[in-house]
Order: C-alpha cells, then structure tokens, then sequence
C-alpha cells in the first residue's frame, strides 16, 4: 500500500479507500502510521480550502 485516498463510513465502520487496488479497508487492516499521515493530509486540505475561501471574499 502507497497511501490513503479517502475514507467513509459503511455500516457504522470506517474504511479507507489505499492506493494498491481501489478497495475499501477497515482501520484494523491498515498500518496507524499510515492513517495518521491520511488523516493530517485531509486536514490541512480542508484548512488549506477555508483560507482560500476567506482569501476570496476580500
């Protein structure tokens, strides 16, 4: 597995969407390294996406 591309719930579980075969993993399946990293990338997309927002309202 290279890396995380997303993650959504499926009946009440958390999958990850990884970058070997485009398949949904449970948690349990992936390395929490990997998750981590995942999750901080998502974040900083998301603050990156409201300062841009922001800066387009001025």
């Amino acid at each position: 597995m290279r890396t995380i591309l997303d993650d959504q719930r499926i009946d009440g579980r958390v999958v990850f969407l990884t970058s070997w075969e485009p398949t949904w993993e449970p948690a349990a399946n992936l390395p929490s390294s990997k998750i981590k990293k995942y999750r901080k990338r998502k974040s900083l997309k998301v603050e990156r996406a409201y300062i841009e927002a922001e800066a387009d309202e001025d």
